[in-house]
């Protein structure tokens, strides 16, 4: 992938250090226990989790705390929704997470925390996929695990079902109940619903139906179909502030040329200011 070619090549003129993550996991761990692990290496708490304002807001915390890790985490809009939630490069260092931004909020941060757990697993000698599209069955193990790793990291046993009580019929696939409790704790109802089967709180039959019924209509949390976004919180939200502020520093230090940072950033250098006002400030709640 470029990007991640040109921020190997920029750590390398800056001098700056490549991060590590020494975490390594194995797909027969337990998924709660790792989940408990991940936040903490993560440093995000559950009352921080069910306390932000929005899904944008979510998506923006989890991918500033994977980028600290030493990830480079992406977003593009080029790729069909139906072919690729996301995918990850996991070789170290400066492994790559890319997510798809056609897809709900929601959608994305399991996505994110699923292809970070891919990187964890692959630490562990666990080979994974660089390719978009569907694992192939000799990966499907990994899958599994990661799904079950992300899902406990995300909804964690000890305090999901205290949230879950306070909306009554959610556990029986109720719409509404659903999609209140998807706002409070920043996750899809699908992946809600599936957590609850884990959980022993929701038959298998309950999570068929309503997913069945889901890929038809589609109701639940949508992506953001709003006006047009100015061009440093869209450079932001593609390049991540992590790669955005090593090219920018590299141009500073006039170890790159206008040219060659216009290129890696895919904008033309009169918005460089304004990016950098924008890597100052509280990230936008619109997944940048």
């Amino acid at each position: 992938m470029f990007r991640r070619e040109a921020a190997l090549e920029l750590h390398r003129l800056t001098g700056d250090p490549l991060p590590h993550i020494g975490v390594q996991l194995h797909p027969g761990m337990d998924p709660e226990e790792v989940g408990k692990m991940i936040r903490l290496l993560l440093g995000i708490s559950w009352e921080q989790q069910i306390s932000w304002s929005s899904a944008h807001e979510a998506l923006n915390a989890w991918r500033a705390a994977i980028e600290k890790q030493g990830v480079l985490v992406f977003q593009t809009s080029g790729v069909a929704l139906d072919e690729m939630r996301g995918t990850c490069i996991p070789d170290q260092p400066l492994p790559v997470v890319v997510l798809n931004s056609k897809d709900a909020p929601h959608g994305r941060i399991f996505t994110l925390v699923h292809e970070f757990v891919h990187i964890l697993l692959h630490n562990g000698g666990h080979q994974t996929s660089r390719m978009v599209g569907a694992r192939s069955p000799e990966e499907q193990p990994l899958e599994v695990a990661a799904n079950a790793i992300a899902a406990a990291t995300l909804l964690p046993a000890a305090e999901f079902p205290k949230v879950v009580a306070q909306y009554r019929g959610a556990a029986s696939g109720e719409d509404n109940s659903l999609r209140l409790l998807a706002q409070k704790v920043k996750v899809s109802p699908e992946a809600i619903l599936r957590r609850l089967v884990t959980l022993h709180q929701v038959s298998a039959g309950v999570y068929r139906t309503k997913r069945d019924a889901w890929g038809k209509t589609t109701w639940y949390v949508k992506a953001s179909t709003g006006g047009a976004i100015p061009m440093q919180i869209k450079t932001l939200a593609s390049a991540g502030r992590g790669y955005t502020r090593l090219v920018l520093n590299a141009y500073d230090q006039r170890l790159i040329s206008t040219s060659a940072a216009s290129d890696y950033l895919g904008v033309k250098p009169r918005h460089f200011n304004n990016i950098r006002r924008e890597l100052t400030a509280k990230p936008a709640l619109n997944g940048s």
